[in-house]
């Protein structure tokens, strides 16, 4: 089987899906990653098959810790954006599944244009509601379960 990986984000982002590439490649699938310019050096390091998406998330890091105009905000959110469309259009013909995470927006329609089955994960737990799990407008995130009931009846 032919599998595309495609996260985008930083590392703690990008790490699951080159666990996920190197289970797939040693059942004997053949894998490919569509990832951001922070993630060559982890890709490089397994050896694992890989495309470059023209956008680095140390840049957005960057610029956010420097007290950004709005203008800059939207133009780099637009270049995250836009960045993955234009490789995984080329990619995608003949994969037979495609697996993204959801900062990746290019997934869905990408797969869903060339009829691929797709799957978007979602590093957040949190956004989900749960008596487990403190929502994410909350910064103490270890609460007892009744707590985390009330805050959800809250957000």
């Amino acid at each position: 089987m032919r599998v595309v990986l495609s996260p985008m984000g930083t590392t703690g982002d990008i790490r699951p899906f080159i666990a996920l590439a190197m289970s797939l490649r040693k059942l004997g699938h053949e894998v490919m990653v569509v990832v951001p310019q922070n993630a060559e050096a982890m890709c490089s390091k397994y050896e694992l098959s890989y495309q470059l998406v023209d956008f680095d998330y140390r840049e957005l890091v960057n610029l956010m810790v420097s007290k950004p105009s709005v203008r800059e905000v939207v133009e780099i959110l637009d270049r995250e954006i836009s960045a993955p469309f234009r490789v995984l259009q080329d990619i995608a013909p003949g994969a037979d599944l495609i697996i993204g995470s959801a900062r990746n927006y290019a997934v869905q329609p990408i797969a869903e244009a060339y009829h691929i089955p797709y799957y978007v994960v979602w590093h957040t737990p949190q956004v989900f509601e749960s008596r487990q799990l403190t929502p994410w407008r909350f910064t103490r995130q270890s609460n007892p379960a009744w707590l985390n009931g009330l805050f959800w009846k809250m957000h």
